[in-house]
C-alpha cells in the first residue's frame, strides 16, 4: 500500500525546509524495510548519499508510518 499522499504532506509541511518529493520513494522503501525489521539496510538517496533505514526513519520523522 502506498503512503504517497500522506508522505507528500508530511515531508512538505512538517519539515523546514520542506523535503523534496524525490524523497517520497525513499521514505516508502525505508518504511517497508523498517516494517520488515531491516533497520541496518543501506538505501541510496537521490542526493548521492546513502543512509541506513534507521537513519532515514529518524531524520524524516517516519515513526508514525511504521507498523508497531
Amino acid at each position: 500500500m502506498s503512503h504517497y499522499a500522506s508522505l507528500h504532506y508530511h515531508l512538505q509541511f512538517n519539515h523546514f525546509p520542506p523535503v523534496g518529493v524525490e524523497f517520497i520513494p525513499i521514505a516508502e522503501l525505508a518504511i517497508e524495510r523498517a516494517n520488515d525489521e531491516l533497520w541496518g539496510d543501506v538505501i541510496d538517496l537521490p542526493n548521492g548519499h546513502a543512509l541506513t533505514v534507521e537513519d532515514i526513519v529518524e531524520s524524516l520523522h517516519l515513526d508514525f508510518f511504521i507498523d508497531q
